[in-house]
């Protein structure tokens, strides 16, 4: 199965690498995100979560008031979309998303990088399994990631207003989106030597005392939104120990890396400088995340950042 996906992988961006490799190809990657929304739009029963999604779409529009169903916790953004594609049904929905998806990821890639590295940021885009595989399998969630990088361009042009209403629209199909409302202060996050050394020893220490606010963290989780309980437990109840290890030593080589380099490059892009600073944030909660599942749902927004440490 993998080879046959990085097979997959290399072919859709090949039209990109012909991009990056000369200016006679300027509608390389435009035609690689064509092909990629062609085979995400068809798929079917792909993913975790598709089963769930089929069967919640199909009860939904069953129903004519969903007040006493199991759906009175689901976010209103997302049952309306459902009831919007009821009589298209669910294959259109998810066309739609793929749409969605397709058109934002392709600009927002266009924005960070240069010309020349297209090809690997989409490359590392679709080999990177915890992304793009688990984008296509949380749909909910996505949606309301695609809607944050869709908001990045307010933050960089400080249109605080129509960022708020942008994250309170994804908040309307993943309640955890409304988490992002402060990131629009994020341009005075600031990355230097100094700021980045502290950045670096904050992360480390969150590995070795992280165990030690799992409970406080939970208790606030529960506080603020009940429904989220079940992000609360530890997967199969076993809790997790992350106080050291290859994962640890070969993440904080590429924590490290970031912050050196970052600290030596003047930002011109603003959409860079807004990515490489979404990624530190990244690593910062790492520890929390492979601890609580809440935390972890956070991290989902930041993680596809990643794909630009190239």
């Amino acid at each position: 199965m993998f080879i046959q996906y990085l097979i997959f992988s290399f072919f859709i961006t090949f039209f990109t690498f012909l991009e990056s490799a000369s200016k006679k190809y300027k509608y390389g990657m435009l035609l690689s995100f064509i092909l990629l929304f062609i085979f995400i739009s068809i798929r079917y029963d792909f993913g975790n979560d598709y089963e769930g999604y089929l069967y919640n779409f199909n009860r939904i529009n069953s129903l004519g008031d969903i007040k006493g169903s199991q759906f009175i916790n689901l976010e209103t953004g997302w049952i309306f979309l459902t009831r919007t594609f009821k009589n298209l049904g669910f294959h259109y929905l998810v066309a739609f998303l793929s749409l969605l998806y397709c058109i934002i990821i392709y600009f927002f890639i266009r924005n960070v990088l240069e010309r020349k590295y297209l090809f690997l940021g989409l490359l590392c885009f679709l080999l990177n399994s915890g992304i793009f595989l688990i984008n296509l399998s949380a749909m909910r969630q996505t949606l309301a990631l695609i809607l944050f990088l869709f908001s990045i361009k307010f933050i960089i042009e400080r249109k605080i207003i129509l960022y708020v209403l942008i994250i309170y629209l994804a908040s309307l199909f993943h309640g955890s989106a409304i988490i992002l409302l402060p990131l629009y202060f994020i341009r005075y996050f600031k990355l230097n030597k100094t700021l980045n050394i502290i950045y670096f020893v904050v992360y480390l220490s969150f590995f070795f005392i992280s165990d030690k606010f799992v409970d406080i963290i939970k208790v606030i989780i529960l506080f603020i939104k009940p429904a989220y309980a079940i992000y609360t437990e530890d997967e199969n109840n076993v809790k997790t120990v992350i106080g050291s290890g290859f994962g640890v030593i070969f993440s904080s080589i590429n924590f490290i890396l970031l912050l050196y380099f970052s600290s030596r490059e003047k930002f011109e892009n603003k959409y860079l400088e807004i990515s490489i600073k979404l990624i530190v944030i990244f690593f910062i909660l790492m520890p929390f995340a492979l601890s609580i599942g809440m935390i972890g749902r956070v991290n989902f927004y930041f993680s596809f950042f990643t794909i630009f440490m190239i």
